[in-house]
């Protein structure tokens, strides 16, 4: 009798602990499903109200272009942030398909913007001149997740903005990892290129370091239809 009971308490154990053991394994693809549609879901009120008007007013607020004072975010303050999208001076969006990035840029580096969207670093940021460059946060290795994707991108692949007047067409061409004192990655070229940095880990020890070159601009109105149907806000808002 104590034999089989003892038998029931080990089986009963066991399967708590497997439980428990499997409840860790997928509680973090539970999170990141969870967070990616509340993104989602804040690019999308941020995109069906813009217009090119807006985003040339958006472009001269008084937003914050400080990177030093960037942090680490919690998974619980992305999803607070989707109570406020009014707050992102929105001035367009990137699109990187390899790792299905579809995000709203907004001006500034402030840590809201970059909770729901990617940032600028410049204050002056103008598509298809110079150097433009974008920021957003890591949430891990496996998330897809704002910036996360950017550590599994390929040199040659393409990156789009589009700022509801025209889309930017450019390729990746190189990829590193950096200290954050390696600040020349963001000084301005002559050329027309783009740089998107995110942190190479939550801790925020490194930088990844994304460049690309511009190959096309197109007019909206005679973009191909398979990069424009990309775009969250051309599908809201017909640009």
């Amino acid at each position: 009798m104590m034999k089989d009971i003892k038998g029931k308490i080990i089986s009963v154990l066991c399967a708590i602990v497997f439980l428990v053991g499997l409840w860790f394994v997928i509680q973090p693809h539970i999170r990141n499903h969870t967070l990616h549609t509340i993104v989602e879901q804040t690019n999308q009120a941020i995109a069906q109200d813009l217009t090119p008007e807006k985003i040339e007013e958006n472009k001269k607020a008084d937003a914050t272009y400080d990177y030093e004072d960037v942090r680490p975010v919690t998974y619980e303050e992305v999803m607070a942030a989707q109570q406020n999208p009014q707050d992102v001076y929105s001035i367009g969006e990137i699109v990187v398909p390899s790792v299905g990035i579809h995000l709203n840029i907004g001006a500034g580096t402030s840590n809201y913007t970059m909770m729901v969207g990617a940032g600028t670093l410049n204050p002056n940021t103008e598509f298809g001149k110079g150097n433009v460059v974008l920021a957003s946060h890591f949430m891990g290795d496996y998330s897809d997740l704002l910036f996360s994707p950017l550590k599994r991108v390929s040199i040659g692949d393409d990156i789009y903005l589009s700022d509801m007047q025209h889309v930017y067409h450019y390729k990746i061409t190189d990829y590193k990892v950096v200290s954050p004192d390696h600040t020349e990655v963001v000084e301005q070229t002559t050329e027309p290129t783009i740089t998107l940095i995110t942190c190479d880990d939550i801790y925020a020890v490194n930088r990844v370091v994304v460049k690309g070159r511009l190959v096309t601009t197109y007019d909206v109105k005679s973009v191909p239809s398979n990069i424009a149907q990309s775009f969250t806000i051309a599908k809201l808002t017909g640009w």
